[in-house]
């Protein structure tokens, strides 16, 4: 919960690449298990499975992530 608001998940999402916008029940908090969100992406390199946050007492937390599409280049 620490890093639900919106410049803590733009943030985490740009490892991604470009971060748009998050969907409806991300933003209003009423989905709290997972984070939806569209990000613009360069399909010539490969996408993260995983990402490193760290929380507000600086330990580093791995982050797995799943893609609903990947376009097929990637």
């Amino acid at each position: 919960m620490n890093c639900w608001g919106c410049d803590s998940l733009s943030r985490i999402a740009s490892a991604t690449r470009i971060p748009m916008f998050s969907d409806e029940c991300t933003t209003k908090q009423t989905r709290i298990y997972f984070v939806r969100m569209l990000a613009e992406v360069d399909v010539t390199k490969p996408l993260p499975g995983e990402i490193n946050v760290m929380d507000p007492t600086g330990k580093i937390i791995v982050q797995g992530g799943k893609y609903d599409w990947k376009p097929i280049f990637c």
